[in-house]
């Protein structure tokens, strides 16, 4: 078998093989890593084990028709939020919390007055980013990941 059938037949095994998902441990460090672009969003949670990354769970969303209008800063808010609600909004977290008395809400981003304590949050997040930003003036790419 020459180099280039070898190399075929191995991209061929590894694209057919989907990628297995790893566990977290407790008290290890994880990463998010966000991607935006014009039509989507998409998010992987990571872990590393021996210098190699594995994904612990991944999240993507094409954008309706409104949202390819977002500014790239909400793009990745958005891509924040389908996150969460990946790994909050499931039925073993909800019986978690159902167990231990935790009283779960969602509140739809676009439409916060719906709770008055997500109001009230996103008005401090949005004074805290307004102030910190402002003060940066051009280099807020540089200031964003400590606002955040």
């Amino acid at each position: 078998m020459d180099d280039c059938q070898k190399s075929f037949e191995e991209l061929k095994t590894y694209l057919s093989s989907p990628p297995l998902l790893s566990k977290p441990l407790p008290g290890e460090d994880l990463f998010l890593y966000l991607s935006i672009t014009e039509v989507a969003v998409s998010t992987v949670l990571v872990r590393e084990e021996d210098g190699v990354q594995k994904p612990i769970y991944y999240v993507s969303k094409f954008l309706q028709d409104v949202e390819t209008k977002y500014p790239k800063i909400d793009k990745i808010a958005l891509a924040l939020i389908i996150s969460a609600r990946k790994q909050f909004d499931n039925n073993n977290f909800q019986t978690f919390c159902t167990n231990v008395s935790i009283d779960l809400r969602f509140t739809f981003v676009a439409h916060p007055q719906s709770n008055g304590q997500t109001e009230n949050m996103n008005r401090s997040i949005l004074q805290g980013l307004k102030k910190k930003l402002d003060e940066a003036k051009g280099t807020w790419v540089d200031e964003l990941p400590k606002v955040l």
